[in-house]
């Protein structure tokens, strides 16, 4: 079973118009970044809180500009 706090996430974030608490579609973007680093990043701003984006962050060796 999914975290429903999770896919509720990644549905506020894909701005959809509502929410019932079911998945009735996923939308592959998979091509649309290609070559763009920081899509492969952009999750971890979606579902982790602050303290787990440090962590994170501070495990990929970034600059301050990342």
């Amino acid at each position: 079973m999914a975290n429903a706090a999770a896919l509720r996430a990644v549905d506020t974030a894909s701005a959809s118009a509502a929410w019932d608490g079911r998945l009735a579609a996923v939308i592959d973007f998979g091509t649309c970044g290609v070559g763009d680093p920081s899509c492969d990043l952009a999750v971890a701003w979606t579902l982790l809180d602050a303290a787990g984006r440090r962590v994170f962050r501070e495990r990929l060796d970034v600059d301050d500009a990342s």
